[in-house]
């Protein structure tokens, strides 16, 4: 009897064992596809979407008697629709699910410069959305913009010329034509590297307006036919964030103009390899964390011999293994405890 209801007991807690697992498979599933899902169908109504741009253009230019009172109409709509519409802060997730703190709970972040016009859909962002639809409705408005970056303190706003002068607009923090020191002071950090792109697409280097910077010499210890790249990552704020300087080693050395603060310096060169249905990666590199002061110059030297090996899945074939893993778990789950079973009662009959 004792083991008979042991049975009974299993079968209740194996069925919801199960479907929790199938639960958990559902939402892993849904975490891994839904971005490209959601990018397919904003790519199909994109058409539509920047006709919705053209009317906010409309919106914000109407009856307008200077470009100054465009500009604010634009900062005054961005912060109406985008900024904390749905979104505060995404907890976890970056280009995939993000759980929010505002109805409806769930966001999907599309990070990037290709499709900036999806905030205008999804009203879901943070900086970087905020900045680039700011810069996207002043550039069908006829108005000179250019998108400023700070990867390495990771935050994004803009710049408009006024009477030949560029004026500081920030949707996402509410700042309009703050003083370029207010990045350190009023976030309490140092500023790494800060960067435009106009509307040209020409990128041009701001790290001067917003920060006092240091230099630094990255001396690569290697053969000069090697094609090294040195890489600056920044722990002035979220630790080892790629400030977006990347160097290709020429002549066995690189040379940085960067904001004073902690860094993480890294010389690499990686080599691509397919074997079978993986692509094997081999780096040599080389790292070191350095403190760069303003106004000083600063000289280190990288050796890039240690060695990570690591291997990449095909796109399509990294799902699916992480799919059948919990499928075998169900299946070790109803078929060996009712094998087991079976075997006991066979033997108690046969004494």
């Amino acid at each position: 009897m004792s083991l008979l209801k042991f049975m009974k007991n299993w079968v209740f807690f194996r069925d919801k064992l199960s479907i929790f697992i199938f639960v958990v498979i559902l939402i892993y599933f849904i975490y891994l596809v839904s971005p490209f899902i959601f990018q397919k169908i904003i790519k199909s109504q994109y058409s539509t979407l920047e006709n919705r741009l053209h009317k906010i253009s409309e919106f914000v230019t109407e009856n307008n008697s200077s470009e100054n009172e465009t500009v604010k109409n634009t900062y005054d709509w961005t912060i109406d629709n985008i900024y904390g519409k749905f979104i505060d802060k995404c907890f976890w997730g970056n280009g995939n699910p993000c759980i929010t703190d505002r109805f409806p709970f769930i966001c999907i972040r599309i990070l990037g410069h290709e499709y900036p016009l999806t905030v205008i859909k999804t009203k879901c962002g943070a900086c970087e959305e905020n900045s680039l639809i700011f810069f996207q409705i002043l550039n069908v408005s006829n108005i000179t913009v250019r998108s400023v970056h700070n990867h390495g303190e990771d935050h994004n706003w803009d710049e408009v010329l006024f009477n030949n002068s560029w004026v500081i607009i920030d949707p996402s923090m509410r700042w309009y034509d703050p003083k370029p020191e207010y990045y350190e002071t009023k976030r309490n950090l140092n500023v790494s590297y800060v960067y435009a792109i106009d509307q040209n697409g020409k990128t041009i280097d701001l790290t001067d307006k917003y920060t006092k910077t240091g230099s630094l010499k990255v001396n690569v210890i290697e053969d000069k036919k090697s094609n090294y790249s040195v890489l600056v990552y920044s722990n002035n704020y979220v630790k080892n964030t790629f400030t977006g300087l990347e160097c290709n080693v020429t002549q066995n050395y690189c040379d940085f103009n960067i904001g004073g603060g902690k860094y993480n310096i890294v010389a690499l060169k990686k080599m691509n390899f397919k074997i079978f249905i993986s692509n094997l990666q081999i780096v040599l590199y080389d790292s070191k964390k350095i403190e760069i002061q303003e106004g000083e110059s600063t000289e280190m030297f990288l050796v890039p011999r240690k060695i990570h090996i690591s291997t990449f899945p095909k796109l399509l074939l990294l799902p699916t293994f992480y799919l059948i893993i919990p499928w075998i778990l169900i299946g070790i789950i109803y078929y060996f405890p009712i094998k087991l079973f079976k075997k006991l009662i066979f033997n108690q009959h046969k004494t």
